[in-house]
């Protein structure tokens, strides 16, 4: 069954407890988008540059998500 992005995420969202629940979606040609609730329960979803995944990246896993093995 195929489910949009926002619908999963608000479905789901109780499972999650009170804190805040957000999906980055990183595309193969490095583009993305980030989901998060907007506003209770609804959920918004904004597409991300190249440089703006780059960025998210770094805020959620510091530079070493870039360091190799």
């Amino acid at each position: 069954m195929h489910e949009p992005l926002p619908e999963a995420i608000a479905r789901h969202r109780q499972s999650f407890g009170d804190g805040d629940i957000f999906a980055l979606v990183i595309a193969p040609d490095g583009s993305g988008l980030i989901c998060r609730p907007v506003a209770g329960q609804k959920t918004e979803c904004q597409r991300l540059s190249h440089d703006e995944v780059v960025q998210a990246v770094t805020e959620l896993y510091g530079l070493s998500a870039f360091k190799g093995n």
